[in-house]
């Protein structure tokens, strides 16, 4: 078994070992993972696993650089990831579903992932669950981006659109450490990411 499914299969034993549930059917939430890691903490050395069938892989293999969520590690999709390794690419990763792009800036695993100067390209799939994370009062309450708006038929009337700006303004300036970070050890590197269309 190859590690990323490998990866995928232990996340949902440990899942049901510990008998954790989550809202919506196959989709890992940010809280999800939380409760994963509260009873499994060492589960991201299972991440990690994936960076050494990359660092095992014929020399011969191009070798890319991936930090994400769930657009890279869904666990019961095919998603990017996979599309990647079947086009014949050597990938370190440290993606996993629900991730935040704040946790990533924290931790910075990528950067250790560009030691390796074969490197061709950073991946990154990060700021969605910043969005609608932002600013929510509680696991089960909507982030206040949005609001009620009285059965009206314009999508614009559910939107606080003061605290959309703020939060996309944040997310703007983690992506900018981002690209700041890699280029800053590797200022030539390509950097590709994909994003969720504002309009």
């Amino acid at each position: 078994m190859n590690p990323a499914a490998a990866t995928k299969l232990a996340r949902v034993r440990i899942a049901n070992e510990k008998r954790l549930t989550f809202p919506e059917p196959f989709y890992w939430t940010t809280s999800g993972i939380e409760q994963l890691r509260r009873v499994e903490p060492n589960y991201r050395t299972l991440l990690f696993a994936r960076s050494l069938d990359t660092l095992n892989a014929p020399v011969g293999k191009i070798r890319l650089a991936a930090e994400g969520d769930s657009w890279f590690d869904h666990p019961c999709i095919r998603d990017v990831m996979d599309w990647i390794k079947e086009g014949g690419f050597a990938v370190y990763r440290s993606d996993a579903p629900g991730r935040l792009l704040s946790t990533m800036l924290k931790e910075k695993v990528y950067l250790d992932f560009l030691d390796d100067m074969s490197v061709r390209a950073m991946l990154l799939s990060g700021g969605g669950n910043d969005l609608i994370s932002w600013k929510k009062p509680s696991k089960d309450a909507p982030s206040v981006i949005f609001k009620k708006g009285n059965g009206s038929s314009e999508p614009a009337d559910y939107i606080n659109h003061f605290e959309l700006t703020a939060a996309l303004d944040a997310i703007s300036g983690m992506l900018r450490e981002f690209a700041s970070d890699v280029w800053g050890k590797r200022p030539k590197l390509a950097k590709v990411t994909r994003c969720y269309d504002l309009f």
